[in-house]
């Protein structure tokens, strides 16, 4: 996803035809590893794309090129090549239907771990417990130690609001800079 942001980037910004065809090799294999994440990741670069674009006369340029994503997404949606990308977005749907019956096994115990996750904040919701033990009072309830799987839960487990705000606010200034830099 960041490859396929850099390689965007370059070629609206830069005006380098080439990095669009470079973009396309990120872009197929962030598909591929069937991550919810990184597809997105991905949207997201669009539509921040979009927003950098919409005050300049770039804006047509950009609606086609969002135009065209949103038909090669529509024909990977169709391809027997892409199904499990696209199987992993139902399944999650799945979980908030019929009680989450339907999900398949991984997209329930993921859930489960951040509803743990949320309890054990809740118990320490200021400094949190400590780095990794959220993979310690997960071995206490299903017999092995294992990560959240999900960042932000991990984060207020092991360091609470406080810790979580600290390290969140980094990335803020980075963003809040990028934005600035961004619209010079």
């Amino acid at each position: 996803t960041v490859s396929f942001a850099i390689l965007i980037g370059f070629a609206i910004f830069d005006k380098k035809k080439l990095y669009y065809i470079l973009a396309a090799i990120p872009f197929v294999f962030s598909f591929t590893s069937g991550s919810r994440k990184v597809i997105i990741g991905i949207i997201v670069v669009f539509a921040i794309i979009i927003i950098l674009n919409t005050n300049s006369k770039k804006i047509i340029s950009t609606v086609i090129i969002a135009t065209i994503a949103i038909y090669v997404i529509s024909l990977m949606a169709n391809s027997v090549y892409f199904t499990n990308v696209f199987n992993r977005f139902s399944q999650f749907e799945n979980l908030f239907n019929n009680s989450g019956k339907q999900a398949d096994g991984s997209t329930r115990l993921r859930f489960e771990m951040i509803k743990l996750g949320l309890q054990w904040f809740i118990e320490k919701p200021i400094f949190g417990h400590g780095t990794y033990q959220y993979n310690y009072y997960f071995g206490l309830v299903y017999g092995y130690n294992t990560y959240s799987h999900n960042f932000y839960i991990q984060q207020l487990v092991s360091f609470g609001i406080v810790g979580f705000s600290l390290f969140i606010g980094m990335y803020y200034e980075i963003f809040k800079n990028t934005i600035k830099f961004a619209k010079k």
